[in-house]
């Protein structure tokens, strides 16, 4: 069957001509595409460019997000709509009112089942009454690491428990208690974290799986009350809760959990009166599955799904506006070669220390799309060359998807076509990782689970040796240097290699006063971006960061770019060995830095709410010898 553009002339249709689109820009361009199909001008604004974690009670924020929806309106005529893309923002039901607000038609589900999936533990209570069972632990909200620390000594057995925000939080809102030192040394910063970005906390607690699988069940539903179900994604492979490599169909699930998981959903799209796109996501051990979670959106994969079906889901989403129910035509397949399908998610950050990675971006070389016989690849990321990587965006760099006749297939093509994506500048990518990751044997199976990746996956922690000395030299012109990944510095030097022949370049260019270059050397691309003091350093799918020693001051230098959240200690204290002496804040995470040893502050360099670059020069300190009075910012806090 031939795609069909819905019919905009009916006397219940309320498309307009004008859609906003928002959402990270690689998402935002693919719906913007769909909605072209059907006749409409799509206008796309990317909210990587504003704050992605809006706290709407905010009264300035409040007036800006109406001021960008009344310009949008006035220049339709009225005659607008607004689709909120694939991130946080299509979640906040104040958003939903602000558009209806400003007489724009919002391309979602109404504020109300906002409010109702907003609220996770109230969502997961309602929806047990239907008999759908959850891992809830107690019902009772928390507040304070006092009330968590009575249910755990009240209660038997309790860990490993899962933390949850009541309200919302995504990826942020989750944190695993494994035993009691978790509530020591992980509980605070991440409650300052949250605090950060919802203000008031409540918290209920979750049972721990240690082996389950998180599937994520994708539908539409109309006005009245008919439902599709469309092919459920395997999101299992999740680090710190935050997904990175997706599988659709999710062909390790029991075919009769399947046919739960599709009647739960139906259950629940009903039970909430849903009408739009969402997905509903379960966590399966076995013949056992557990509600854990609801998307009212576009799940950022929508992509992978889409195509599996062989469908539309933009389409879905403009259907399920009407009044009548409109059920958008299934595309023919284009070939027999989309049976399965995988996605990679593209982030910002150095995944071996979990280090979000903002910065410029200064090269990018992709192909939006690969022809091969037996496989279909796409590319989609949300920067160009010369942008900037804010600490207010989602870190997120952009998506690629391989389509093949089985999900072993596709993982294996993956090494080879990450060799055409490149992108660099002082910033780092995850896509070695994700390299490693596709590659392991366990994974080529399908044998893995919620915590492989945090538990059991070990990847790579340097490049080859030969690769460095081959691929650094111009660095070091003859001179020993040293480079890092991670927190481990390297001795290398670089000689007579810069004698050998380069297959491409080098170029070489000016930036923060110091000269970078960029080639290929001995087949391998290699791009050496200067930084205030180093170099960050690209050697194919590898990041690293190169220093001479010479240039190595004792400091606190920062490990990644973003925001001064706070600074804990003031001039001329002594800093206890391994204290968080600073938070930096950047993709919504708090970044702790501490020393080795007691040492004394001897000079900020930044101050609270600073921006910061990666490499920059923090504090800097010397190593304490003798017994000193340690003075934190709350004891200066307390003098007369």
């Amino acid at each position: 069957m031939n795609e069909s553009k819905l019919d905009l002339s009916g006397p219940n249709s309320f498309v307009k001509p004008n859609v906003l689109v928002l959402g990270e820009l690689a998402n935002a361009q693919i719906i913007a595409e769909q909605l072209k199909a059907h006749g409409l001008e799509p206008v796309i604004f990317a909210n990587r460019k504003t704050e992605p974690f809006p706290q709407l009670s905010s009264f300035d924020r409040f007036n800006k997000l109406k001021k960008l929806f009344t310009d949008f309106a006035e220049s339709t005529d009225g005659n607008g709509m607004v689709h909120p893309g694939t991130d946080l923002w299509a979640e906040k039901p104040e958003l939903a009112n602000i558009v209806h607000s400003c007489g724009l038609t919002w391309i979602g589900p109404s504020a109300k089942t906002l409010s109702v999936f907003e609220h996770r533990l109230q969502f997961l209570l309602q929806a047990e009454k239907l008999g759908i069972p959850n891992l809830i632990v107690n019902p009772e909200p928390m507040h304070t690491r006092r009330e968590i620390e009575a249910f755990a000594a009240r209660t038997e057995d309790v860990f490993p428990i899962v933390l949850k925000t009541a309200k919302g939080g995504g990826h942020l809102g989750l944190l695993v208690i494994h035993d009691a030192s978790t509530l020591t040394n992980e509980y605070p910063l991440w409650i300052e974290q949250l605090r950060y970005h919802q203000g008031e906390i409540v918290l209920f607690t979750e049972k721990y799986l240690e082996s389950a699988r998180l599937v994520s069940v994708p539908f539409a539903r109309f006005r009245d009350g008919t439902i599709q179900i469309f092919p459920a994604v395997d999101a299992s492979l999740q680090s710190k809760y935050r997904k990175l490599i997706e599988f659709c169909p999710a062909s390790k699930i029991e075919h009769s959990t399947q046919i739960l998981l599709r009647k739960w959903t139906r259950n629940l799209a009903t039970e909430f009166q849903y009408h739009g796109v969402g997905a509903f996501e379960f966590l399966v051990d076995g013949p056992q599955a557990f509600l854990v979670g609801g998307l009212p959106r576009l799940n950022t994969s929508f992509h992978l799904w889409e195509k599996i079906a062989g469908t539309n889901a933009v389409s879905w989403q403009l259907a399920t506006l009407t009044q009548s129910t409109y059920a958008p035509a299934y595309f023919k397949k284009l070939s027999s070669v989309r049976s399965s399908g995988v996605s990679f998610r593209i982030y910002a950050e150095n995944s071996l220390s979990y280090l979000p990675q903002p910065g410029k971006v200064f090269q990018i070389q992709e192909k939006r799309e690969w022809p091969h016989a037996d496989c279909e690849a796409a590319l989609h990321l949300s920067y160009k060359p010369g942008d900037t990587v804010k600490s207010t965006d989602t870190g997120v760099l952009g998506h690629l998807y391989i389509f093949g006749q089985a999900q072993k297939q596709s993982l294996r093509k993956a090494p080879n076509l990450f060799r055409d994506v490149w992108i660099t500048g002082s910033i780092q990518t995850n896509e070695h990782y994700l390299v490693e990751l596709a590659k392991h044997p366990w994974v080529q199976e399908g044998v893995f689970h919620t915590g492989f990746i945090d538990e059991e996956f070990i990847p790579s922690l340097t490049p080859p040796s030969e690769l460095l000395e081959q691929s650094l030299s111009p660095l070091g012109k003859g001179s020993p240097f040293q480079w890092s990944t991670g927190e481990q510095w390297f001795k290398g030097s670089g000689a007579e290699v810069l004698q050998r022949a380069w297959t491409e370049g080098p170029t070489f260019w000016k930036e923060n006063g110091r000269t970078g270059f960029s080639g290929v050397v001995g087949g391998v691309p290699v791009c050496a971006y200067p930084l205030t003091d180093r170099w960050n350093v690209r050697l194919g799918s590898w990041f690293l960061q190169v220093k001479f020693p010479e240039k190595m001051g004792r400091g606190i230098y920062s490990r990644t770019g973003g925001r001064i959240h706070a600074i804990l200690f003031k001039k001329g204290a002594i800093v206890p060995a391994h204290e968080p002496i600073l938070l930096v804040e950047a993709f919504g995470t708090l970044v702790p830095y501490s020393l080795p040893r007691p040492s004394i502050i001897t000079l900020w360099r930044a101050k609270l709410d600073d921006p910061i670059s990666l490499g920059q020069k923090l504090a800097d300190f010397e190593w304490e010898e003798g017994p000193r009075q340690i003075q934190t910012f709350r004891d200066f806090q307390k003098r007369p």
